[in-house]
């Protein structure tokens, strides 16, 4: 019963009349459920989008309103378009102390769909600031995308990750990215690649050292790892 549902929106729309932060918060609500009504009714309408747009550009880090969004616009094939916004979500979400795991789960789903797509690495790349695109951002993308099963994109994502640490002498990110890089290698059962790109880290930092520490706890063990990076663990 969406247009029932949809007439007592635009009722409960016209009664907010305040203009505190609250008022303004409960009639953003509202416009998203609005949107999901009329996509709903009509999945080619283009009412839904131009709403969502409105709230997002009042308040921009409108979980609800952002992932709806997103969805819209995949569905329209407009990926390109809901990039923007579900990168704001990740970005708003990574820096709040408690986390809406559904929102987050949504958010990370959609943005794999998305980067899956041809040309959409590239596309990202050109929507994200400089800031967005350090070593340790990027990863945290390709980590992403590896967790939803987009291998393509990760491998991609983490090779430019490496390139930007490289570049940037970040010595124990580009270690760690290697690591990450070479266990994905091991994912797509390429074990050769992943080897040579091994000796290829160890040739250009000759200079490691590995470490030998005796752990105590519930009974002791060695433990062998490289300085400034475990990169040696993926020879177990």
């Amino acid at each position: 019963q969406y247009q029932r549902a949809l007439d007592h929106l635009k009722e409960a729309d016209g009664l907010i009349k305040g203009n505190d932060d609250q008022d303004k918060s409960n009639k953003c609500d509202v416009m998203v459920w609005m949107a999901r009504c009329m996509s709903a009714m009509n999945p080619t309408d283009p009412r839904p989008l131009k709403i969502l747009e409105q709230v997002l550009s009042t308040s921009p880090n409108h979980a609800m309103a952002t992932v709806d969004y997103a969805k819209v616009a995949v569905t329209r094939g407009r990926a390109a378009d809901a990039l923007p916004h579900i990168l704001q979500t990740l970005i708003t979400l990574s820096k709040q102390k408690q986390v809406d795991n559904d929102v987050l789960k949504t958010t990370q789903r959609l943005f794999a769909h998305v980067i899956s797509r041809p040309g959409m690495v590239d596309t990202l790349m050109k929507t994200i600031s400089q800031a967005a695109q350090s070593p340790s951002a990027l990863g945290y993308l390709a980590s992403i995308t590896k967790d939803q099963g987009i291998i393509d994109a990760c491998v991609d994502l983490l090779q430019r990750a490496l390139h930007s640490a490289h570049t940037n002498q970040d010595l124990e990110c580009y270690l760690n990215l290697s690591l990450g890089y070479m266990h994905v290698l091991e994912l797509t059962l390429d074990f050769q690649k992943a080897f040579r790109f091994f000796l290829k880290v160890l040739k250009q930092y000759p200079s490691m050292s590995v470490v030998n520490d005796k752990e105590k706890g519930e009974g002791s063990r060695a433990s062998t790892r490289v300085s400034n990076g475990d990169v040696l663990a993926i020879l177990q």
